[in-house]
């Protein structure tokens, strides 16, 4: 070990990571529970920087903060890898808030308090008393109140999600240099509405104690409505947001997702992918304000719903829209085409602002394309993606063009386009390009032009296709995220 302390730090991170990709070492490092069966699982190279790590503060302040740069939570025992990570926390404040990255997937076997050992209580109990988050009265080992009656309380929850949204606020008060948060569906995680649940639902926990859960509704409500007054994360730029499958709650409820996302005042860019049709509450006026960049995936939503949310942001440059879908339109639910289409040009002042646009387009019953309402109302424009589905004219609109009447469209683009992405019937987009080649003299910045056959439900490239981390794909620009990308990434 002596020698090794010789070795300038990048060269031992080099030297491990030829051994042991960083990659795996960081799933190692956010998946086990203790250092011991840490240990067991390292190969040597990685032992010998992790001991030197805990007993030489040059190579901590070097290797550590890059095991540690993004956790991922992943798998059941939601509540128990979340009190791990908050004695981590709380021992290495330095590296807690080097933290840049974190995802929890969600799972719902044993989710809750049910296995937490004494330790961990003490653990979180050190955590939250280190924070400004209050401790609800039932985790509070007051006389009676023992961690063992605790847990025999929690037992009793199939699905604890109060209990694991607590462990996350403190978990996030402590990464207060975190960047990207992801998420599974955020219903469990922050509902206020627990009296309001689904009768299958409360069928479940109909053995349960009330008056926990009562504390839990009354706890949920109160830190919600003083949750700005206790912390913010104003580092955090990215929030995600993926369909958790919980059978027992379904909807999306929007208001808590719009608070979460309070917590963060900087936070530019927002994904969220859900599957439920319902989404409980309305959005908080002007909630996401400081997003520019919304991205809906697979979200079935209505009309008013989807208006609400995007009312809800500032002016949006980048805007994808990727419905869930079953077949051909008429099969799912999708926010049509001129609908909007209308919301972002009304849109605060989105119509100036937007710059990459993904939407499907496709044939609405009683409704005429009009070139007036549409892309020449976007002047700075410059990337667009689209899935085409039976966009059809009239012939007499261009006697010299036959077929397919997409051209429509690409006639009514603004000048500032620069790239287009279409996918859909190749032997009708082949015609339209013919058309487009013949016509490039309108669209003097055009300098990409792609094509795709439809195969898949949603795009490659421009749909936002996550990371494992589940954040979407976006150009660095920032020395932050650049030292971000020598992390590699998890599995």
């Amino acid at each position: 070990m002596a020698e090794w302390k010789r070795l300038p730090s990048v060269v031992l991170l080099e030297l491990c990571d030829a051994i042991q990709p960083i990659y795996v070492v960081q799933d190692l490092f956010t998946t086990t529970t203790t250092d011991a069966e840490l240990s067991s699982r390292l190969q040597a190279q990685w032992l010998t920087a992790f001991h030197l790590s805990l007993a030489c503060n040059r190579f901590r302040e070097v290797i550590t903060p890059v095991l540690y740069r993004r956790i991922s939570i992943h798998g059941g025992r939601t509540a128990l890898k979340l009190a791990s990570l908050l004695r981590f926390l709380v021992k290495h404040p330095n590296l807690a808030s080097g933290v840049r990255q974190l995802t929890l997937n969600l799972e719902v076997p044993d989710a809750g308090f049910v296995r937490l050992s004494a330790e961990d209580f003490d653990g979180i109990l050190a955590a939250a008393r280190g924070s400004q988050i209050p401790v609800p009265q039932y985790l509070d080992p007051v006389p009676g109140n023992s961690n063992n009656r605790i847990a025999q309380k929690q037992s009793q929850f199939g699905f604890d999600c109060a209990s694991i949204r607590y462990l996350l606020e403190i978990s996030l008060y402590h990464m207060r240099g975190l960047r990207e948060l992801g998420l599974a569906q955020p219903w469990p995680l922050f509902t206020s509405h627990l009296s309001a649940l689904p009768t299958t639902f409360n069928h479940e926990v109909d053995g349960m104690d009330r008056r926990v859960l009562s504390e839990h509704a009354k706890y949920s409500k109160d830190i919600s409505s003083e949750r700005s007054a206790l912390f913010t994360l104003p580092h955090l730029t990215s929030f995600a947001v993926r369909p958790s499958y919980c059978p027992l709650i379904a909807g999306l409820d929007f208001q808590a997702c719009a608070t979460t996302i309070g917590l963060g005042p900087n936070i530019t860019r927002v994904y969220l992918s859900t599957d439920w049709i319902q989404m409980n509450g309305s959005v908080p006026s002007r909630s996401l304000e400081s997003v520019t960049d919304l991205t809906l995936d697979k979200m079935p939503l209505v009309s008013d719903d989807f208006a609400s949310i995007v009312e809800s942001c500032g002016s949006l440059e980048t805007f994808k829209y990727l419905p869930a879908r079953d077949g051909p339109p008429g099969n799912f639910l999708e926010i049509e085409f001129p609908v909007l289409t209308y919301l972002l040009r009304h849109h605060d002042t989105t119509a100036n602002t937007l710059r990459t646009l993904c939407i499907t387009v496709h044939q609405v019953a009683g409704y005429t394309y009009s070139h007036t309402e549409t892309f020449l109302r976007f002047p700075n424009l410059e990337n667009l993606w689209i899935e085409v589905w039976d966009l059809r004219g009239q012939r007499g609109d261009d006697e010299h063009y036959q077929g397919h009447a997409f051209y429509r469209i690409l006639t009514t683009l603004p000048r500032s386009i620069r790239r287009i992405h279409l996918k859909g019937d190749l032997s009708q987009l082949s015609t339209d390009l013919v058309f487009l080649a013949q016509n490039t003299w309108k669209y003097p910045q055009l300098r990409v032009v792609e094509i795709e056959a439809r195969h898949t439900d949603e795009p490659d490239d421009a749909g936002d296709e996550e990371h494992s981390d589940g954040e979407t794909d976006h150009e660095v620009s920032d020395e932050g995220n650049k030292e971000d990308d020598s992390d590699g990434k998890m599995d």
